[in-house]
């Protein structure tokens, strides 16, 4: 996820995370859970681009409020990965 482009409150997005670069050779997202904090709101979620990315849409969040969301996925191998995911919730 892109921590450099804040989210408005008003506002339903979409974030992704590409796991390419995390993934061994010809592995991919079997499963994928995001956990998300009080205050902003998962719509939905998905493993994406043929198991190489994951992404969350959100909605609502605190203006001014800094989030961290932690997405946790389990490759094809048999891994488990980590993102931490900073969102920032800003009016302007």
């Amino acid at each position: 996820m892109d921590p450099v482009t804040p989210k408005h409150p008003g506002s339903s997005q979409v974030y992704t995370v590409n796991w390419a670069r995390s993934l061994n050779p010809a592995a991919i997202v079997t499963v994928s859970t995001w956990t998300v904090p009080t205050g902003i709101t998962k719509v939905t979620d998905a493993i994406v681009s043929g198991g190489l990315s994951t992404s969350i849409q959100l909605s609502g969040g605190l203006d001014g409020t800094d989030y961290r969301l932690v997405n946790t996925v389990t490759t094809s191998d048999g891994e488990t990965l980590v993102a931490d995911c900073p969102l920032l919730v800003r009016r302007s």
